[in-house]
């Protein structure tokens, strides 16, 4: 805790963790640095400045990877039809060119799940320029639908993924949390599995590259293009918030406003807000006790000086 004439700084060590595995700890150490108590020139005309280091960010990243949590699966019915690419075994045709021959499919075409998951835990960096950085080893699996489980997975991959997003903060008095994904570039590609010999890496490489620039990046930027809403909760609100990013950490400046009935309502509910505010008013109301002994000193001092005015008269 630092305490100066116009501030006060609090540094508060914290990490993510799983409360049903509490021996589950981010191994890598927290940063020792202590430029954090400078304070960002933004605050002196703003309430509250928070900062966020890219250690906290990482820890809860280890924490979801750990659990296996960081697992997605894209069907067929979630592509957009209008998408330039449809996930369908037709994709296979220059990769797998004597796929057909093996008498896998009754059909022309049979449609894909694209299987994704962290192999390893990812890491996320700040730009200078407001642009955040995200460094994964991902696992990619391409499984045919509708064949036998033991048969359906076609193509297995892992490569390093790089991503790089544009993060802002838009709008004055309802403000919403911005993303939009600018970069993504997954390579070197490993095979891991595949279900027939694999015709040039180049053509691998051309099908992976056709996934992330036409399905991937617009799924996503899709998925994210509303951003975050910054609303109120137990009437706390944020007002004229800012958001800087460096290195290693997030800046966020903002002021608040406290709605101090709201607060007390959804914390305690209606009956006991009502009546702590009851006995707040009547508290106010009354003049403290320090106020009534100087009233009473004073009014027994004007009596005192009217009785010794007569007296003089008299």
């Amino acid at each position: 805790l630092k305490i100066e004439e116009e501030h006060m700084v609090l540094d508060v060590a914290g990490t993510f963790v799983d409360t049903e595995d509490p021996d589950l700890v981010y191994p890598l150490d927290p940063p020792q640095e202590t430029s954090f108590l400078a304070v960002p020139p933004a605050l002196h005309s703003s309430m509250v400045s928070v900062d966020v280091r890219t250690w906290l960010v990482n820890s809860g990243l280890w924490v979801l990877h750990r659990k296996g949590l960081l697992e997605h699966t894209i069907y067929p019915e979630d592509v957009p039809k209008e998408a330039a690419v449809q996930l369908d075994t037709r994709l296979f045709h220059r990769i797998f060119p004597r796929f057909w021959g093996f008498g896998l499919l009754k059909q022309a075409s049979h449609p894909l799940n694209i299987e994704l998951s962290a192999a390893k835990a990812p890491s996320i960096a700040f730009g200078k320029e407001g642009e955040v950085k995200v460094e994964v080893e991902v696992k990619l699996q391409l499984r045919i639908v509708g064949v036998p489980l033991i048969r359906s997975l076609a193509l297995a991959v892992q490569a390093p993924l790089s991503a790089q997003a544009d993060v802002k903060l838009t709008g004055h008095h309802h403000q919403r949390l911005t993303c939009s994904l600018t970069y993504l570039s997954v390579t070197p590609l490993k095979v891991l599995s595949s279900i027939a010999s694999i015709s040039s890496n180049f053509a691998l490489n051309a099908l992976i590259e056709l996934l992330s620039s036409a399905l991937l990046v617009p799924m996503l930027n899709s998925a994210i293009a509303q951003g975050i809403p910054l609303e109120s909760d137990m009437g706390i609100s944020l007002l004229n918030t800012t958001l800087s990013l460096r290195h290693s950490s997030m800046v966020l400046v903002t002021d608040v406003d406290v709605d101090v009935s709201k607060f007390m309502v959804d914390r305690y509910g209606s009956k006991l807000a009502s009546s702590a505010m009851a006995v707040a008013t009547e508290a106010l109301a009354k003049p403290a006790h320090s106020d009534v002994r100087r009233r009473r000193r004073r009014r027994q001092g004007l009596h005192r000086r009217r009785d010794h005015q007569r007296r003089r008269r008299g």
